[in-house]
């Protein structure tokens, strides 16, 4: 089988990947020059780091391990703390907070890896009784036996999908970077989060010595932030917080619009098929992007292993987007809810205790994940 993959990114490589380790001619085409490192972090659960092991990605030197999510209020008092080791334990692999960059570039990395061409622009899709094709800016055509769109937002495979139009904003948006990390958040594998009025402020580590800020707040199409807005908005939280806001500018942080696009329940037709932001791109809020992208990634490729009904792969990608339709619809749903500090108080989020968080986020993420569902992911994992 040839696979046209049209994006370059986690889930474009990843499923790029899974599909040359089953034998697969696969074609990755991106519109940028070079491979997009830009970005600060992506947060990988049991199930993401599960599924790179999967794939034959190796862990080792791969971001900074996370044990314990500490969350607090804006005047410093102690919510709870929600014990990611034990998830570890649970699921038998780790959460991680990993550069975006090096992800990708572990993903390109051994035997398996995919070749990507790069500038190569898809601006639509043909589909005939011979197959699939990207067509290109240039004029030019990638044909395959199927094509996935995982080009993100906007996708362009969406658009010929479907006419339901770009993702729409959430209402929220969050400034993200890297900086140096104070030797104080060096020495362990805790992640800190500040939730207030003001909106949410999460520090997380992630190995190098670099941390990665995270500013949260409302904000609505054409409002301008900029640093001093949110030294004004979080410069009352404890430190390191504002040392680290008077020593960020601008050039450091990204500013990221959430965005939702509605789930629908079927995902592609005939041979093209989407995965990743191109179908259900939903807010940061519970760090399932690079996770539900990589579920779509592991769960495709494995469908695409199985014979052809007829020659025909068609049946297999609608077999791939029934399975993964109820747990990324579950996880947009769930991420695009108005923060919990925006609807109850903190006193009442702090009232269910660190072992009754840990254990809600577990069976969640078991909800979300089709990897996790399976019966012995720690068995796969350790192997």
């Amino acid at each position: 089988m040839k696979a046209v993959v049209v994006g370059a990114g986690v889930g474009g490589l990843a499923l790029a990947r899974g599909l040359c380790s089953a034998g697969h001619e696969v074609v990755v085409c991106e519109q940028a020059p070079a491979l997009r490192t830009a970005g600060a972090t992506v947060t990988l659960w049991s199930n993401g780091t599960g599924i790179l092991r999967d794939l034959g990605v190796g862990l080792g030197g791969l971001g900074r391990t996370v044990n314990m999510l500490d969350t607090f209020t804006d005047r410093g008092q102690l919510l709870y703390s929600m014990r990611v080791a034990d998830l570890t334990a649970r699921f038998g692999s780790p959460t991680l907070v990993v550069r975006r960059g090096s992800l990708l570039t572990r993903l390109l990395e051994g035997e398996t890896s995919p070749s990507v061409r790069f500038a190569a622009n898809c601006v639509g899709v043909r589909e005939d009784a011979s197959g699939v094709a990207a067509l290109l800016a240039d004029g030019t055509e990638i044909a395959g036996d199927v094509l996935i769109g995982t080009d993100g937002h906007n996708s362009v495979v969406r658009r010929h999908l479907f006419a339901d139009g770009p993702a729409k904003p959430t209402g929220i948006a969050s400034w993200q970077g890297l900086c140096d990390a104070p030797d104080d958040l060096l020495g362990d594998h805790r992640t800190r989060a500040y939730i207030g009025s003001a909106g949410m402020c999460a520090l997380l580590p992630c190995g190098d010595g670099k941390l990665h800020c995270l500013f949260e707040l409302p904000w609505s199409p054409g409002t301008e932030v900029s640093i001093v807005d949110l030294q004004a908005r979080f410069g009352h939280l404890p430190a390191p917080v504002p040392a680290l806001l008077d020593a960020l500018d601008e050039t450091e942080l990204g500013f990221y619009p959430y965005v939702r696009h509605r789930v629908p329940r079927g995902w592609g037709h005939g041979r093209v098929t989407l995965a990743g932001d191109a179908v259900h791109a939903l807010p940061a809020t519970l760090a399932q992007g690079a996770n539900q992208t990589l579920e779509d990634a592991w769960m495709l490729a494995r469908q695409l292993a199985r014979p052809w009904p007829g020659g025909d792969p068609a049946s297999l990608l609608r077999g791939y987007e029934r399975a993964r339709y109820r747990p990324a619809k579950l996880a947009s749903a769930l991420s695009s809810l108005k923060a919990p500090y925006d609807v109850l108080p903190p006193r009442v989020i702090g009232l269910a205790g660190d072992r009754l968080m840990t254990n809600v986020f577990a069976g969640l993420l078991r909800r979300f994940s089709n990897y996790l569902a399976e019966p012995a992911p720690r068995a796969r994992a350790a192997a």
